[in-house]
């Protein structure tokens, strides 16, 4: 006897007869899981599935029985959706199906195709059968359909002949984007039974589906179309959302009452939670406030289908009492029956109990009203004068029944009544209390009045009226005007200083503070410094706390100077003035004071002293080089000397040579000093910069290395100074050589000129700076760079950052000293890795570029036979040009000093040709003592010798570049020519 298990409804026993009677053993089940549970413990014949059930149900039913080893050969049938199938012909069904031994749902349908075909048409479920492809690894890439059912053309509004044989990608494009194929795959292949829900988007719709293996590489697919059951859910899900966001409490309860669902604000207005409440009835809030009549009257409204509003007295969880407004509107089924209740409440605790207070004020309100000194009244919607109490009629110089009944402008000013009835119209309208400060004019002159107006209610609670109370403040207006005023002359005179205003605590932050305050510590306002600790602003703790605690001893502080930092962390100078206040001051204790900034200030002393500091090393090298120059005289002298006597074969030749070679070296040095201290001899003409630039191009490009680029900037027009052209070819060449020592991997060596009008704010700024127009000579490298105290001391004599024996330290000495002497000024910009940069101001000259001298050929020392009156202090020297005089053939007559020499001249009848003189000797210049030669011998010519020029030519009364003069250390041959060429020309020469 063949079993067979049906599934489905329990209404289907006439079918279950026929089976019966048919010889079969009958098994039935309501459920899919009792199914599944039949299944495994005894496998029927055949398992007979309803088609009444869901077809997502049944397919799941399916799949799952053909996953289950021990069913393997179970076959089994879906019946149609029709409510009542026909018993005779499902028989039917069943015994081709048992008879043909099936072994699945494809094969059992077979004996009956028609009978078969009939449910798959007639499902209301969409039904698609497919062919799953796959690509050469086995991965499903595709499906095919096979067959469709008309619900799925409905469903999907898909034709069948559109679809039947094509892939599904190429009839929805862009499906492969959703997990169709991935999941079909598992269950054509893998023989996995699915059931999800999934949006289409080629086809805008949300599908429930269930899909289950069916033969080979085959699968079936079952769906509904859910799409309005989502929007369903979507809809009330904001529904919901905005139930629960609702600031006002929301409750729903059943026909009995019952509490079945509150919101959040519910909670927040009772104190009750959700769970709490849920199936409580609401006289859980009652308060006893209101009468068993009040409930009645209530419910009757509600049970009648209208909606009730009103407000109610409850009471919170914690016991407490609140008013609100109340709305609980019935709500009706399908068939019109009132089943649930929706309550809006809204807390009107405050509202109500102003109202109360305003409306018991108004039972007692004459009493205090006549008594009080303030103006009080009452103003209808009509604009009438409903009451007013004694001092308001007293105030227009009449009696309250004088006033009452009257129109505002018939008791007021035209402006003052147009301006009362605009305030009484927003109370009226508003329904909310106004305050208004006015000025009046009348009677004694300017008055300030402060109303507050409140709206009044009826009985018919509605406004009909505005009570008004005014108050004469005039004194207080007028107190509050002075110390507005006062404020902002004191906020003036903070904000407006020039210096920075502040007020801390004792520990240092910052409590107030202005603008330029800020600015000194770098900020761009007094808010953003409001607030910093000293810590922030000052970069040592130890320092400041010694000035609050020297503050805090002495009560005051003037002109102390602290060290603070910026907001970009650099050092600013501040000089400050602080007092601590303790008196019974708002605040206080507090500390408050000024600041000025003393970086600038800080920075010329510095450079003055830095200034000084050279001018002090100018004027000790001066003097060095000037009594070294004498020395140095007589050593090249003598060598000179000794040179002519000696054969050139000699081996003592080579000696004298030598020290000639080291005197010439050391006079090099002594000029270098000299040139720093601004005593050498010039022969300044005017010149074009750019010209000297370009003559001295090519020797700076042998001069600097293969890896250092050498850039000029040069100017079309001249660039004209008034100076020597060797010492500004000798500030260039030694600025190169400073820049190329910076490079020492190379880089780029720019030098350019420009003109510079120096005003008076940079002159105040660069310590011996003069205003005017100058050429400026701007020499820069990309170089390693300098700090602070490099830069400090580079015009320094012999300072040099090389290794001992790789420089002398004269470079830039040499440099300060030349551009000082020519009236000019130099300033270096440079920071550690940054490169430098040397600006060079030379006064700027008006004139025409001086023809340049043709070179002079070499000649051998002229001589003469002239007399020569020689006056020099120093006996080596004397010595030494005696010698060299007589050597070139002259008559020398010598002196130690001034006197001696006026003396000897005064014992000689015969000529003096010439008088060489030292300019600067004991008893008497080389100056005077010309003069007064010259009286006598007005034929004698005056050749001047000195060490440097700064004594002989300005200090001591000589024009300068108007005398004959001849700088030590001297060679033979340069004494000669001088000598000469003052002989041979014209006197004065």
């Amino acid at each position: 006897m063949s079993t067979i298990l049906t599934v489905g409804p329990a209404d289907g026993t006439p079918l279950q007869n026929v089976l019966a009677a048919a010889g079969y053993r009958v098994v039935h089940t309501e459920s899919a899981e009792e199914a599944l549970r039949c299944v495994r413990a005894q496998p029927p014949d055949l398992v007979l599935v309803d088609g009444r059930l869901p077809a997502t149900v049944a397919a799941d039913l399916v799949a799952r029985v053909r996953a289950e080893p021990a069913a393997a050969a179970v076959r089994i049938v879906l019946l149609g959706s029709t409510p009542d199938p026909e018993p005779r012909a499902v028989l039917d069904i069943v015994r081709g199906t048992i008879d043909a031994g099936a072994p699945d749902t494809e094969s059992a349908s077979q004996p009956g195709d028609q009978r078969y075909r009939a449910l798959f048409e007639n499902s209301i479920s969409g039904i698609a059968l497919h062919e799953i492809l796959t690509d050469a690894s086995g991965r499903p890439t595709d499906y095919v359909f096979l067959d469709v059912n008309p619900a799925f053309e409905k469903l999907t509004g898909l034709r069948r002949e559109q679809v039947l044989g094509r892939r599904v990608t190429e009839v929805l494009p862009g499906i492969e984007a959703e997990p169709f194929i991935e999941t079909y795959g598992r269950v054509a292949l893998n023989g996995e039974a699915v059931r999800f829900e999934q949006f289409a988007a080629p086809l805008g719709r949300h599908y429930d589906i269930a899909a289950f293996p069916w033969g080979r590489r085959r699968f079936a697919v079952v769906f509904t179309d859910i799409t309005e059951r989502r929007v369903a859910e979507e809809r009330l899900r904001l529904q919901g959302a905005a139930l629960e966001a609702a600031a006002n409490a929301i409750v729903i309860t059943d026909r009995e009452g019952r509490i079945t669902w509150t919101n959040p604000a519910f909670t927040r207005l009772t104190g009750w939670g959700r769970e709490e409440v849920r199936g409580q009835n609401p006289r859980i809030l009652k308060s006893g406030s209101h009468d068993l009549s009040f409930y009645e009257e209530m419910w009757r409204t509600l049970l009648s289908g209208r909606v009730w509003q009103g407000e109610m007295v409850n009471r919170r969880k914690d016991g407490n009492l609140y008013v609100e407004e109340q709305t609980i509107t019935p709500v009706r089924c399908e068939r019109g029956e009132i089943t649930h209740f929706i309550a809006v409440k809204v807390d009107v605790s405050e509202r109500r109990a102003a109202r109360e207070a305003l409306l018991r004020s108004e039972r007692w309100y004459r009493t205090l009203a006549e008594a009080a000194h303030d103006f009080i009244f009452i103003v209808g919607r009509e604009g009438r004068i409903g009451y007013v109490n004694t001092a308001a009629a007293a105030r227009f110089g009449r009696r309250p029944d004088e006033v009452v009944g009257k129109r505002l402008n018939e008791v007021f000013p035209v402006e003052i009544a147009a301006r009362f009835r605009n305030n009484v119209a927003r109370v009226l309208a508003s329904g909310e209390d106004l305050y208004a400060e006015e000025r009046t004019v009348f009677g004694e002159g300017e008055t300030w009045i402060g109303t507050w107006l409140a709206p009044l209610e009826g009985e018919g609670k509605e406004i009909e009226s505005v009570v008004g109370i005014s108050r004469d403040i005039t004194v207080r207006v007028r107190a509050e005007q002075a110390l507005k005023a006062s404020e902002e002359r004191y906020r003036s005179l903070f904000e407006r200083n020039l210096a920075g205003v502040y007020r801390t605590t004792l520990d240092g932050r910052i409590l107030e503070c202005n603008d330029a305050f800020a600015r000194i510590f770098g900020f761009g306002a007094g808010a953003e410094v409001r607030g910093l600790g000293a810590a922030e602003l000052y970069p040592q703790p130890a320092a400041r706390q010694a000035f609050l605690e020297r503050l805090r001893a002495e009560g005051a502080l003037v002109n102390y100077e602290s060290e603070g930092r910026t907001r970009d962390g650099a050092s600013v100078w501040v000089l400050e003035n602080a007092s601590l206040v303790q008196e019974n001051a708002p605040g206080a204790p507090y500390i408050e004071g000024t600041i000025v900034d003393l970086s600038e200030h800080k920075r010329l002393e510095q450079q003055l002293r830095q200034a000084q500091k050279i001018e002090a090393i100018g004027q000790l090298a001066g003097g060095v080089a000037h009594d070294f120059n004498n020395i140095l005289n007589v050593i090249s002298g003598y060598s000179e000397l000794a040179l002519r006597r000696v054969d050139k074969r000699d081996p003592v030749r080579r000696y004298l040579e030598e020290i000639r070679v080291g005197a010439s070296r050391a006079a090099g040095l002594t000029r270098q000093l000299l040139a720093f201290s601004r005593r050498q001899i010039l022969e300044p003409i005017v010149l074009d910069v750019d010209e000297v630039l370009r003559g001295l191009e090519s020797m700076l490009r042998r001069l600097i290395r293969e890896d250092i680029e050498l850039v000029t900037t040069l100017r079309a027009a001249p660039a004209l100074v008034k100076a020597d052209r060797g010492q500004v070819e000798q500030v260039v060449m030694n600025l190169a050589v400073n820049a190329r020592d910076a490079l020492p991997e190379g880089g780029r060596l720019t030098i350019e000129t420009a003109p510079a009008e120096l005003d008076e704010v940079f002159c105040r700024q660069h310590v011996g700076a003069r205003p005017g127009p100058y050429v400026m000579l701007a020499v820069s490298d990309t170089g390693i760079g300098m700090d602070a105290e490099t830069r400090s001391h580079i015009f320094e004599p012999f300072f040099t950052t090389k290794e001992p024996g790789k420089g002398t330290g004269l470079g830039l000495s040499t440099v300060y000293g030349i551009v000082k002497q020519a009236g000019g000024s130099i300033w270096v910009y440079s920071e550690p890795g940054q490169g430098a940069t040397f600006k060079v101001y030379l006064p700027r000259a008006e004139e025409v570029v001086a023809a340049p001298r043709p070179p002079t050929p070499p000649a051998e020392p002229p001589g003469g036979t002239e007399t020569i009156l020689l006056v020099e202090d120093e006996e080596a020297l004397r010595t030494l040009t005696r010698e060299l005089l007589e050597s070139l053939g002259y008559t020398v007559l010598e002196a130690r000093h001034g006197v001696e020499a006026l003396e000897l001249s005064a014992r000689l009848e015969s000529r003096i040709d010439l008088l060489v003189t030292d300019v600067v000797m004991p008893e008497m210049s080389g100056q005077e003592l010309a003069a007064r030669l010259g009286d006598a011998r007005p034929e004698m010519q005056v050749l001047f010798v000195s060490g440097y020029t700064e004594d002989g030519v300005t200090r001591h009364g000589l024009p300068a570049g108007r005398v004959a003069f001849l700088q030590k250390p001297f060679t033979s041959e340069a004494l000669a020519r001088r000598i000469r060429r003052l002989l041979d020309g014209p006197r004065g020469s």
